[in-house]
């Protein structure tokens, strides 16, 4: 957006802004001209192989993190005998019980084969990936942590 008025605002002020304001649009004018530079290989979304899955890359999680959530997927799927069809929730809810244990209270937990989400999440608690159940059967699989404040915000609505 273009800058707003400085009138009011000490001189020293306003330039502060302004270069702030030409660094902004420098970058996106950058980062807008690499963009149409990449090839459309680059812009597709990157999967990686992490342990037993292929995790959308670069996850937004800790490695720690990320080996936990992998390693209760998949001992959760083991134990339902992989039926996401039937078992889907149950798979859904042991994962979740796993991370609010290890890493406190308000994971989410979503998986499928096809299927859209938008969520908010706090800094460094996202994945989303895949694992191979059997020879024919993929799994996708999103976990997020939602904010605290964001529930405690939900809560007080309600």
């Amino acid at each position: 957006r273009p800058p707003r008025s400085t009138q009011g605002v000490s001189s020293a002020a306003s330039d502060v802004y302004k270069r702030q304001y030409q660094r902004r649009v420098h970058g996106i004018s950058v980062s807008k001209i690499y963009q149409e530079m990449m090839d459309d290989d680059d812009k597709k979304e990157k999967f990686k192989p992490w342990r037993k899955a292929e995790v959308l890359w670069p996850p937004d999680m800790p490695d720690d993190m990320l080996d936990y959530a992998i390693e209760c997927t998949e001992n959760s799927c083991k134990d339902h005998k992989n039926d996401i069809e039937t078992k889907g929730n149950s798979i859904a809810e042991q994962i979740k019980k796993h991370m609010d244990e290890k890493w406190e209270p308000h994971w989410h937990v979503f998986l499928g084969k096809s299927f859209g989400c938008h969520a908010v999440h706090e800094k460094n608690r996202f994945a989303y990936f895949t694992m191979k159940l059997d020879k024919d059967n993929k799994c996708c699989f999103l976990l997020y942590k939602a904010s605290q404040l964001l529930i405690s915000l939900i809560i007080q609505v309600i």
